[in-house]
């Protein structure tokens, strides 16, 4: 008979899973240029996919403070990544696109990823690769379709 793994045991081996996987990360945008940040690179991840958004939409979903969130756009702009645009409907919004640079820096960025990723999981053995692999489906497929809620 299968051991039953509780709720608790999967979510803290998520928890110290996370920042592992960070790591490997942060060194790989640290080698593609300095001061750029996970935070950096999700902004641009999310608008390649999400095309132009609000930044006060954007700063919600990445869960970032209004202010902190400026300056990292205003770090992204300055590099030519993102361009902000006004709203021709609402004056008191802006919405952030990410640019031509900006999308040919993610595509260097997530290659340069690939390869740091490629190298964590090459010592694994087939069984443990498809093992992973459904393992990360099945918590992709959890997070997409578990809507965040504030904790009250």
């Amino acid at each position: 008979m299968d051991e039953k793994i509780s709720e608790a045991e999967l979510s803290r081996t998520i928890l110290e899973t996370i920042p592992l996987i960070t790591r490997i990360l942060e060194a790989s945008l640290r080698q593609f240029q300095r001061h750029l940040s996970p935070i950096h690179f999700g902004l641009l991840k999310m608008l390649a996919m999400t095309g132009p958004l609000p930044q006060s939409e954007l700063a919600e979903k990445l869960q970032s403070s209004p202010s902190t969130f400026s300056a990292t756009v205003e770090a992204l702009v300055k590099r030519g990544w993102l361009h902000r645009k006004p709203s021709t409907e609402d004056r008191r919004v802006t919405f952030i696109e990410i640019s031509p640079a900006g999308r040919e820096a993610l595509d260097q960025l997530d290659q340069q990823a690939l390869v740091a990723l490629e190298k964590m999981v090459s010592p694994l053995a087939e069984p443990e690769r498809a093992q992973l692999l459904a393992g990360l489906n099945v918590l992709r497929a959890a997070i997409t379709n578990t809507p965040f809620r504030e904790q009250d």
